[in-house]
């Protein structure tokens, strides 16, 4: 479930089966996979991945090229 306080760049890829927090901002390039989660009020830079099963806390900001 994608909060609809989530803001996700129209380049992002992201699955509609990942959880996606409020305030969370997904920026170009970024790849979030099925099953992943997402806290509240996080940052995913540029060309990050987060694979399916990953659980990422609130407030978190992964830089450019994080995998």
């Amino acid at each position: 479930m994608i909060d609809p306080g989530a803001v996700i760049h129209p380049l992002a890829d992201v699955s509609a089966e990942a959880t996606i927090g409020a305030g969370t901002r997904v920026w170009q390039f970024a790849v979030v996979l099925p099953g992943a989660s997402i806290g509240a009020d996080c940052n995913l830079n540029a060309l990050t991945l987060v694979e399916g099963g990953a659980r990422i806390g609130n407030r978190v900001t992964l830089k450019c090229g994080v995998y």
